[in-house]
């Protein structure tokens, strides 16, 4: 029959390697995990041309965007800003995915409030990959090492990142970087306070020091590990 001759013929070409999918290939189709010092190269460049002006207009926003987008894929729906949140920064990561960089008051360990004397800064990083809800990294410089602050929205997330601590302690050595302490919290509140606390001291117009290269790739290296972590259950 017709149709028999058709299968035949189809399962004959599948037999032949130029008709075979190559799994190589296929793998370099999908999304590909971004280089991290790269991704902390461009966010620092993006963070110095909107957080070390002394005042900062829409148009430079929509020059940082452009900038942003020739290297990685742009959402449909990006955030609009203004020149009232000037230490608000989108920035991208992986597989298309915006993330929110601010510049914020490092916390005081000692008083769990930020610092006032001598206006130490950090970095927070907003996430939110589909498998995990809503993340805000905290990324703070201890003399020569880092802290990492992290709250998340929901318990099942704690628990994947408290777990992927000693991957993130490892690949922040492999970047010359040693984790000194780390914290994860969750609940809604844990959100709330770690954005309010260290974001009310800094005011729009202030002048500032772009926070060092070292701070930018710590945030890349963790928040790149944590969108490839999968809660259980």
């Amino acid at each position: 029959m017709a149709v028999d001759r058709v299968s035949a013929t189809i399962e004959s070409l599948a037999q032949h390697k130029a008709m075979q999918l190559d799994q190589a290939a296929l793998r370099q189709i999908g999304w590909q995990l971004p280089d991290p010092a790269a991704l902390a190269t461009s966010w620092r460049a993006l963070a110095r041309e909107r957080w070390t002006r002394a005042s900062y207009s829409r148009t430079d926003s929509n020059a940082a965007r452009a900038g942003t987008a020739a290297l990685f894929r742009e959402p449909a729906i990006m955030p609009t800003t203004t020149t009232y949140d000037r230490w608000l920064l989108p920035v991208y990561a992986w597989a298309g995915m915006q993330l929110m960089l601010r510049l914020v008051v490092a916390i005081d360990r000692t008083r769990r409030k930020p610092a006032r004397r001598g206006l130490r800064l950090a970095l927070q990083l907003a996430l939110a990959p589909p498998a995990m809800g809503s993340i805000v990294l905290h990324v703070q410089s201890s003399e020569d090492d880092i802290e990492l602050l992290v709250a998340c929205e929901q318990r099942p997330s704690l628990l994947a990142i408290q777990q992927g601590l000693p991957s993130i302690a490892s690949v922040l050595s492999r970047a010359g970087l040693r984790l000194r302490r780390a914290q994860v919290t969750h609940g809604n509140a844990a959100l709330t306070g770690v954005n309010e606390d260290s974001t009310a001291m800094l005011p729009p117009h202030l002048s500032v020091e772009l926070p060092s290269a070292s701070l930018f790739r710590a945030a890349t290296e963790a928040a790149i590990l944590i969108l490839q972590l999968r809660p259980r259950g």
